[in-house]
């Protein structure tokens, strides 16, 4: 098990391209998680120069282009996701930071493919669809490490309920590293309403049966509830250059 604080991840940078997939398992509504993603990503790319990032967002066809263009830097989408302005805390204005970020560093010659996955509403076991997703992901750039952020049950690699999570069931034909983000203090938003970290049930548990690496984040800021879509592309736009 490695333990890391959110500010001292470089020890990650040599063993993170080693693998498959890196699955980040987080409490949604979170300020701190997204520029956690981007840190882990801008290790992965400094050690690689290529990388791919996938969100845990329901998103459709067509808003996946637009934001697959964006990053690619072309125009900020004419529309955008109204997924964004009730996520549960998955999208949050750092998101839409972040966003940004891999524009600009796509500019500086990385290359960086993002994705998109979500369990569907088709019958059957949802870690299985989602595992499904990221393995079809996976399979349009075989030789490229995948950062999955993903809701921390997904992320483990094993479970004590019947139902294996997704990453478990990932480690059977693939290169599986998971990191568990352990909040010390503070507050996450989860629809509206802020809650304490240090009393969710998966804040209380040893990540060492289900994680290969805890990242420790000494104080969690409730994420800012995004109110219209105007105001995430305007974010975009001032930060895109």
């Amino acid at each position: 098990m490695i333990q890391v604080s959110a500010n001292h991840m470089n020890e990650l940078v040599t063993i993170l391209p080693a693998y498959d997939f890196i699955v980040v398992g987080e409490l949604h509504g979170s300020v701190q998680n997204a520029p956690i993603m981007q840190n882990l990503l801008a290790l992965i790319l400094t050690a690689t120069g290529r990388a791919g990032i996938a969100f845990e967002w329901p998103i459709s066809q067509n808003d996946q282009i637009a934001l697959r263009a964006y990053v690619n830097g072309g125009p900020v989408p004419a529309a955008l996701p109204p997924f964004f302005l009730n996520s549960d805390g998955r999208f949050t204005r750092q998101h839409a930071d972040l966003l940004a970020w891999l524009r600009r560093s796509h500019r500086l010659g990385n290359a960086i493919d993002i994705h998109f996955f979500d369990e569907d509403n088709d019958p059957g076991d949802p870690e299985e669809r989602l595992a499904h997703a990221l393995e079809q992901i996976h399979q349009l750039e075989p030789a490229t490490p995948l950062l999955v952020e993903t809701g921390n049950f997904h992320a483990r690699k094993q479970s004590d309920r019947r139902q294996l999570p997704m990453a478990a069931r990932l480690t059977a034909e693939y290169k599986v590293f998971t990191i568990f983000l352990r909040y010390l203090s503070g507050l996450i938003d989860v629809e509206g309403r802020h809650r304490d970290v240090t009393l969710a049930a998966s804040q209380k548990q040893n990540p060492n049966k289900y994680f290969d690496a805890v990242i420790e984040i000494a104080q969690s800021e409730p994420a800012e509830q995004l109110t219209d879509l105007t105001t995430i592309r305007d974010l975009l736009c001032l930060n895109q250059t």
